[in-house]
């Protein structure tokens, strides 16, 4: 919009005095007052002939047609190509009244008549070039917004699943490939070990009991950590790791805070009993746990 504005500025000022030369000055130094033939009269007799002093001349139509073929690149959608077509309205209106209001003789009436069919022309095939390139432009991001979308649509499955398997900050970098080593200076983890899973397996003998048993385990401490906005890190096995300090919120925040939070999930960890498998049925849990605070290398 800038630029759109310096080319209005610019329609203007090469258009009409004081930077351009006013009718009469341009018809004196063309040769039309005067029947002389100095350097200055090649130079200006087209010029003056086809009334270049005024916003009807063919200074101001050639800034006009570049200011139409710039125009799709400013604006934001394609319904508002239609209103160059007021423009052109406007101009036509007002080289009309010129024309009507001055005496331009019959001769200039006549080269006026001709000028403003072909500046009209011009003008009309320069808004049409640029609606063609508007049109293009906008089906060309039109197509890339739908690629994208569609993208997102399919890994958000993706997503979700690496939701279950790691901190939710780092998906977005994982997905873009991105190489994860993230210094932190004060972080503390806590280590989560599902105390009788031994005993539980030897007794049942039956890989799905032991899943659904480590489900039901894993998925209450994940409710106890949403609660406390404790960082879930990972599982492995029996083992439920979880931490405070690694996100980037955190940084801000006094690890004092984040240590309480950490302490009351734990302690809500520790205090559960029992889980409920699929049935209903109710199976006795008990938990080892440990918490170390120091400087780490967050990675994936």
């Amino acid at each position: 919009w800038c630029l759109m504005l310096f080319r209005w500025g610019a329609f203007v000022a090469t258009t009409v005095p004081p930077l351009k030369m006013t009718c009469e000055q341009l018809e004196d130094v063309g040769g039309l007052n005067n029947n002389s033939q100095g350097i200055c009269d090649g130079l200006f007799h087209i010029p003056a002939l086809k009334l270049d002093c005024t916003l009807q001349g063919h200074t101001a139509c050639q800034i006009f047609m570049l200011f139409l073929l710039t125009l799709p690149f400013a604006l934001p959608q394609l319904y508002h190509q239609y209103l160059a077509l007021v423009w052109l309205l406007i101009y036509w209106g007002a080289t009309y009244a010129y024309q009507t209001l001055n005496e331009l003789g019959e001769q200039a009436q006549k080269r006026q008549n001709n000028d403003m069919m072909l500046h009209m022309g011009l003008l009309i095939l320069a808004l049409g070039i640029g609606y063609s390139r508007k049109f293009s432009l906008e089906k060309s991001m039109r197509k890339q917004f739908v690629g994208q979308l569609r993208q997102r649509q399919a890994m958000a499955p993706l997503y979700l699943m690496f939701k279950e398997m790691v901190p939710e900050y780092v998906i977005p970098r994982m997905l873009n490939k991105e190489v994860i080593a993230d210094p932190r200076g004060t972080v503390t983890v806590l280590f989560v070990l599902i105390d009788n899973f031994g005993d539980y397996t030897r007794e049942k003998q039956n890989p799905q009991s032991s899943l659904k048993f480590l489900n039901a385990c894993f998925d209450k401490m994940d409710t106890i950590c949403a609660k406390y906005k404790v960082t879930k890190i990972e599982t492995v096995q029996e083992e439920y790791v979880a931490c405070v300090g690694v996100t980037m919120e955190e940084q801000s925040i006094d690890h004092k805070v984040l240590l309480s939070k950490l302490l009351k999930a734990a302690a809500e960890i520790l205090a559960v009993k029992e889980v409920e498998v699929e049935g209903g049925q109710k199976v006795a849990v008990s938990f080892k746990m440990g918490m170390h605070t120091g400087s780490i290398v967050a990675g994936v």
